[in-house]
């Protein structure tokens, strides 16, 4: 796929101006010190944020034009972003994001949990990083980044959740 972008979008204290073009084949790095625009640029092209000027086509398809006011949905873009995010619920611990997945699946709240924390056993004691403790909110002390991102391959299941099962994140406690 070749990619030619000009684009300028405004944030508080910068603008970026950028025109780039890729051709087909090619991988490209985007590179820079904090703040600079990196994630604005991924983000921009991804539809994400708006062009405050520029356009933007990928394979000749024009994904944003703001002079012709042509603006592709996100969803509607053959690209995606990979987040550095956790992607875990916030306001659940690490071990009910785990049960989370496990009840969308179909599992009774007890029987999530007491899996979710057999889970936590496993990836403890098989972690060199320090344990995971089980406690009542996902900021808890001994809690550390690494176990969080052992106990989020057991919860990416929340994304594949057959229709009507999960009604949200909010409602799994509720139904314990």
């Amino acid at each position: 796929m070749s990619l030619d972008a000009r684009l300028r979008v405004a944030r508080a204290g910068f603008t970026l101006d950028v025109e780039l073009g890729v051709d087909a084949g090619e991988t490209v790095a985007v590179l820079g010190p904090n703040g600079s625009g990196k994630t604005t640029l991924l983000h921009a092209l991804a539809g994400l944020v708006p062009l405050d000027a520029g356009r933007v086509t990928l394979d000749g398809l024009v994904l944003d034009d703001v002079a012709a006011a042509v603006t592709v949905p996100t969803e509607g873009r053959p690209v995606a972003v990979v987040f550095q995010d956790l992607l875990l619920f916030p306001h659940l611990s690490a071990l009910e994001n785990v049960a989370f997945g496990l009840r969308c699946r179909g599992q009774s709240a007890r029987a999530a949990r007491a899996a979710a924390r057999a889970r936590s056993s496993r990836s403890a004691s098989s972690s060199s990083s320090s344990s995971v403790e089980v406690c009542s909110t996902s900021r808890c002390s001994g809690e550390t980044d690494a176990a969080r991102r052992s106990l989020t391959g057991a919860s990416a299941s929340a994304t594949d959740c057959p229709a009507g099962r999960c009604r949200s994140a909010a409602s799994f406690m509720s139904s314990r």
